[in-house]
C-alpha cells in the first residue's frame, strides 16, 4: 500500500493523517503535542512531530509513504526556515517531504492552491495570502513582539485588567474574582505565581474567559474588539500588498468562535477591504495531504478528501 501524509503543526496540538494512493481515502489520524518552535523550543516540536507522524502510520498499517508535507507555525525567517528544515530533515530522513507554513497547507485546503487571504486567530495569530506563488504575511510575529489578534494576548491583556483591579488602578472592575474562580486560585498573590508558570498556552486559554466576561464587563469587551481591529490591520497589509483584489477571504482559529471577536473582526475588515471573511470551508489537514498528492501528480477531489479526513476524525483516533 502506498500512501502520502500530512502534518498540521501548531500552538497546542500537531496533527497528521495518512491517505491511500490507491483509494484516495484517508486511512488514519493521530495527534501529539504542540510544535510551535518560538514556544516550545526545536527538540519539543520536533518530538511532537514525529509522534504525530509515525502513530499515523502505525495505525495506517505502516504504508509505503510517497510525500510528507508539514505544515508548521513560526516559519517566519530564513532563520527558522534553516533550523526547521535541518531539525525535521532528521525526522523524515529518507523520505520526500515538503516543509510549509501552517498558514499555507491551510489556506491549501480551502483553495487547492488558487488566490486567496486567510486569517487565523488561535493561540497565535497570523494573517496570509498568496496568489500567483507569491506570499504575503502580516502579524506573525510570535508572543513576544506580535500576535495582537491572539488567544495569548488576549488572555494576557484580561491578566492585565485583573493585576489593575488588585493594585488600584482600575477599581471595581470585576475581572479578578472571575480568574481566580476560573483557575481555582486564592488571591493575586497566586495568579502572578500562575501566570509566571503558565506558558503560552496557559495564557491563551484565558481567551474564552475573556469572551465570556466581554458580555459583562465593557473593558474586557473593549480589548476583545480591540484584538478584532488589529487582526483586520493586518488583513488590510496583507489585501494592499497584493494589489487590492477581489479574492475569497477565509478565517479559522478558536476566537473566531467568539461572537464579539467575530463579529468585531468582519465589521471591522469589511470597512477597511470590502471583503466578505467566510469561515475556512475544510480542514487545514487536508491542505497537506493535497499539496502532497500535487507534488507526485495526483489530482484528487479536496471536499472527498476532507469528508474521508472528518470521520476519521470523529471515529475517535487522536491520541495513545
Amino acid at each position: 500500500m502506498r500512501a502520502v501524509v500530512g502534518v498540521e503543526g501548531g500552538g497546542t496540538y500537531t496533527r497528521a493523517a495518512a491517505l491511500s494512493l490507491e483509494t484516495l481515502q484517508v486511512l488514519s489520524y493521530a495527534l501529539s503535542g504542540p510544535s510551535n518552535y518560538h514556544n516550545v523550543g526545536v527538540k519539543r516540536a520536533m518530538e511532537s512531530v514525529r509522534r504525530a507522524y509515525l502513530k499515523a502510520l502505525r495505525r495506517a498499517g505502516n504504508p509505503r509513504v510517497e510525500h510528507v508535507t508539514v505544515g508548521l507555525p513560526a516559519l517566519n525567517t530564513r532563520f527558522d526556515r534553516e533550523r526547521l528544515e535541518r531539525a525535521l530533515g532528521r525526522v523524515l530522513e529518507g523520505v520526500d517531504y515538503a516543509l510549509e507554513h501552517d498558514v499555507h497547507i491551510a489556506l491549501y485546503a480551502a483553495t487547492a492552491g488558487g488566490p486567496g487571504i486567510l486569517v487565523v486567530a488561535g493561540t497565535g495569530c497570523n494573517v496570509y495570502g498568496y496568489s500567483d506563488g507569491r506570499k504575503y504575511y502580516a502579524g506573525d510575529w510570535g508572543w513576544m513582539l506580535g500576535d495582537e489578534g491572539s488567544a495569548y494576548r488576549l488572555g494576557a491583556s484580561l491578566l492585565n485588567l485583573a493585576l489593575r483591579e488588585y493594585d488600584g488602578r482600575a477599581e471595581g472592575l470585576g475581572v479578578l474574582a472571575p480568574i481566580l474562580s476560573h483557575l481555582g486560585l486564592g488571591d493575586a498573590e497566586e495568579l502572578l505565581d500562575w501566570a509566571y508558570g503558565a506558558g503560552v498556552e496557559g495564557i491563551a486559554s484565558l481567551a474564552r474567559l475573556a469572551c465570556r466576561l466581554a458580555g459583562e464587563v465593557p473593558e474586557v469587551r473593549a480589548v476583545v474588539v480591540k484584538a478584532a481591529k488589529e487582526l483586520s490591520l493586518a488583513v488590510r497589509a496583507v489585501w494592499l500588498r497584493m494589489g487590492r483584489p477581489t479574492v475569497p477571504l477565509y478565517y479559522t482559529g478558536g476566537l473566531f468562535d467568539c461572537p464579539v471577536f467575530r463579529d468585531a473582526f468582519k465589521e471591522s475588515v469589511g470597512r477597511l477591504t470590502g471583503l466578505s471573511p467566510r469561515a475556512l470551508p475544510r480542514h487545514p489537514l487536508t491542505g497537506a495531504l493535497i499539496i502532497s498528492l500535487h507534488k507526485i501528480g495526483v489530482e484528487a477531489d479536496p471536499d472527498a478528501i476532507d469528508s474521508s479526513l472528518r470521520r476519521i476524525m470523529g471515529a475517535g483516533c487522536g491520541r495513545g
